[in-house]
């Protein structure tokens, strides 16, 4: 599981260090196996702006250009690349740079004319593969700004190995909340607005589950009128730090929610629903269906789908179908968020060799009660960011609740285990600190219950 400080610095205060931090997540059971400090080569490396371009005196090959960096005078640079000219935006790397591969740069001179610094491509900075030409920016770019800032390459990225009973832990709340009751802070969680149109959900799409026993819950929303296009830089930000490349603000938006509240979704183009009708339901024997990664998939196992009246849509809990899926063309989508049984997705994406970043966490457990909050976050971020216009009311099919536990615990056997004396008020603000109910039964024991996200707790 990857962990972006800078995103995780949303929802819990955090002024530590990188190594008291590492500590701290160790120290709460979630082992850290890699940090990936962002930016780390790029030291003195800012925007710049060509100022002067004109050929190399001595050179048919080479440019000399002027780069105002935002200093009293701009740098003279002889540039080898072919792609720039006057007026661009450009990444400089001053004198004092060290770049991957410990290349350092020094006023130097090339065919008898001095150099201040070095035009940079993707391939000298060590972020991309391109080499043939220097990065271009937008016109926008700030001069003198670290480019590093401006590319949002200033995060940590901390990999975790988070074990198999602890599913709440796949998220950026999960770990906030570990680190709010580690220090004694706070969880600030995501603040959610937004207005409802008159028009009923239920006007335009219908909701059945067949399958019973492999689905608990399916909540369905609607939201038309979108305009799906590029994400904003904040959001591309975000999904990059997770590994994964932008598509555009909608299934961004679904990515986005997933890694915050450990919350698997799906968008459907509701266009292409048949009569607006979604059903849950085993697979037919050889019923076909063509995933989003473009592989034509033969069901034979009685695989769990969402349907509509018409065909197999999705593979329950792991990946979409590529006939529904969110494109720049679509206008209407149907959210889907659900919880399906862990067992079942275990099985079927063994089976069919598909593993994704939502059959990894609905195979582990997500929580069933969590499952209004995070529609209504994607559906607010659909709402501001596409322009959608979100229907009046959930469809909420809701079949079996989860058992609530009551746990009894003696701070006689608690304290011989740790073997330290915690008084009952120490031991009542650790639990609670981590989000668990606490009442007293006796002077010797509090009786603790669980929130629902924490089903390692029974």
């Amino acid at each position: 599981m990857l962990i972006s400080l800078d995103w995780l610095k949303q929802y819990v205060d955090i002024k530590e260090d990188i190594k008291e931090l590492d500590n701290a997540l160790t120290m709460i059971g979630q082992e850290v196996e890699a940090i990936d400090i962002q930016g780390k080569g790029l030291d003195n490396v800012v925007i710049g702006h060509i100022v002067e371009y004109g050929k190399h005196p001595n050179s048919d090959k080479l440019t000399l250009v002027k780069v105002n960096i935002g200093e009293e005078e701009p740098l003279q640079i002889v540039c080898g690349a072919p792609n720039h000219k006057l007026g661009d935006k450009v990444v400089v790397a001053k004198i004092g740079a060290v770049l991957p591969g410990d290349f350092k740069i020094k006023k130097s001179k090339i065919r008898d004319v001095e150099s201040f610094g070095m035009l940079c491509s993707q391939v000298e900075l060590g972020i991309g593969e391109d080499k043939d030409g220097i990065i271009i920016l937008p016109e926008d770019a700030p001069i003198g700004e670290e480019y590093r800032t401006y590319a949002g390459m200033d995060d940590v990225i901390f990999e975790l190995e988070i074990t198999p009973n602890r599913p709440d832990c796949l998220s950026h709340i999960g770990i906030a909340r570990e680190i709010a009751a580690y220090y004694g802070r706070k969880v600030k969680y995501p603040s959610v607005t937004y207005t409802e149109a008159i028009d009923p959900t239920t006007k335009v799409a219908k909701v059945n589950i067949d399958d019973k026993d492999r689905c608990k819950r399916y909540m369905g929303r609607v939201i038309r009128n979108v305009t799906v296009g590029e994400s904003p830089e904040w959001l591309k930000k975000r999904i990059r730090a997770m590994g994964l490349k932008p598509i555009n603000n909608v299934v961004d938006i679904t990515n986005f929610v997933m890694f915050e509240y450990n919350q698997p979704m799906h968008a459907f183009d509701l266009d292409k629903v048949a009569n607006g009708s979604i059903v849950v339901r085993e697979a037919k024997m050889g019923e076909k269906i063509t995933t989003l990664d473009g592989v034509e998939r033969e069901l034979t196992n009685g695989e769990l789908v969402i349907a509509d009246d018409e065909k197999a849509i999705a593979i329950a809990g792991i990946i979409g179908g590529i006939g529904t899926e969110i494109t720049s063309e679509t206008k209407n989508i149907f959210l889907e968020v659900a919880y399906f049984t862990p067992e079942n997705i275990r099985k079927t994406g063994r089976r069919l060799g598909i593993s994704t970043d939502s059959s990894y966490r609905n195979e582990r457990g997500i929580d069933i009660e969590g499952i209004p909050d995070a529609s209504e976050r994607a559906m607010a971020l659909i709402a501001e960011i596409a322009n959608g216009e979100i229907l009046d009311g959930a469809i909420d099919k809701y079949i079996e609740k989860p058992q609530k536990y009551e746990i009894p615990l003696s701070l006689e056997k608690l304290n011989k285990f740790i073997g330290k004396e915690l008084s009952p008020d120490v031991v009542g603000k650790i639990l609670s600190n981590l989000g668990l109910g606490i009442r007293t039964l006796s002077q010797d024991t509090l009786v603790v219950i669980p929130p629902t996200y924490r089903g390692d707790l029974t």
